[in-house]
């Protein structure tokens, strides 16, 4: 029988999942995410909406996760990589869908997930990166969200790359969808990445056809990699100054790639604080759909059954 609906808009894919009591899936369903216009943006939210609901035959409670900022005040969203920044991307939805909507940042419903049924069990504080179109995280302590003035607690993907490493590999400035400038997504980021093929090897290399080379050893590819790791290690040693937790869980497209873990592991401690305790790094026990069962999560808990 079906429990409660996920639904997690990313910067690729709106996936919807109907979950059993078990937590086991019943129904899931991906679409590509379209970055055209808002209302198109919409409609395919609405339309993964009305599926789930349809395939879940009866009336249960409904979480969306979404990327980027919601402002409390206002009820705009502002978002780096869905074309949804200034418009009332909540309250449209919930219109449109036509029953209760619980709402979440993606990133923080995905450490949900990991902290209450996946690799991060067991730990205090669990930190929940994800790697895809953008970087984005969230923050659970004793199993429950640290909610934030904005909820852009974890939104380390826009700490700037350091001057140290922008000088050593001649990396390009560039300016970031949340309107700043050097920010470590637009380098360490699916997208990034490939900008660092670029640089490296003179060709627009996606993930996938970087993570092949990688496999054969290939010399650009190794580089590309080396280049990556040190932004993402130096990344990794902001996060262990500032909320110390005590796993890092990733999630996201990019941890598709073999040996994605220690190539972000090596060298990590150099980063770290003198005599601190680095922080267990692993991957997502759900991967990149665990957001949804954060989603679902969140659903429940807010009507005390989770």
């Amino acid at each position: 029988m079906a429990r409660s609906i996920g639904i997690d808009i990313g910067g690729t894919k709106i996936e919807a999942t109907v979950f059993a009591d078990d937590w086991s899936k019943l129904h899931s369903q991906r679409v590509p995410t379209p970055h055209d216009t808002y209302e198109n943006l919409v409609s395919a939210v609405i339309g993964q909406a009305q599926w789930a609901r349809a395939k879940a035959g009866r009336d249960v409670p409904v979480g969306i996760g979404i990327p980027g900022l919601h402002n409390r005040e206002t009820g705009l969203a502002s978002t780096a990589n869905i074309p949804a920044t200034g418009h009332s991307f909540r309250a449209d939805l919930t219109t449109a869908i036509g029953c209760h909507i619980t709402y979440g940042n993606d990133c923080d419903l995905f450490a949900l997930s990991e902290a209450r049924l996946g690799a991060g069990q067991g730990y205090q504080t669990v930190f929940g990166l994800i790697i895809g179109t953008g970087i984005g995280a969230g923050i659970c302590h004793d199993g429950h969200v640290i909610t934030t003035l904005n909820g852009g607690a974890g939104e380390v993907g826009h700490i700037p790359v350091s001057g140290r490493l922008t000088l050593a590999y001649d990396l390009p400035v560039l300016t970031c969808g949340c309107g700043q400038k050097g920010c470590a997504e637009t380098l360490a980021s699916g997208l990034g990445l490939t900008r660092l093929a670029k640089l490296v090897a003179g060709a627009d290399l996606p993930p996938p056809e970087i993570a092949r080379l990688l496999a054969q050893g290939d010399d650009q590819a190794l580089r590309i990699m080396q280049i990556w790791s040190e932004i993402m290690q130096e990344l990794l040693g902001s996060i262990q100054r500032t909320i110390d937790p005590d796993i890092i869980v990733l999630g996201g497209g990019l941890t598709h790639i073999e040996g994605l873990v220690d190539w972000i592991k090596i060298g990590l401690e150099n980063r770290m604080l003198r005599g601190s305790t680095s922080p267990e790094i692993v991957l997502a026990k759900y991967g990149d759909s665990s957001g949804t069962r954060g989603a679902a999560i969140a659903a429940l808990s807010e009507q005390g059954v989770a």
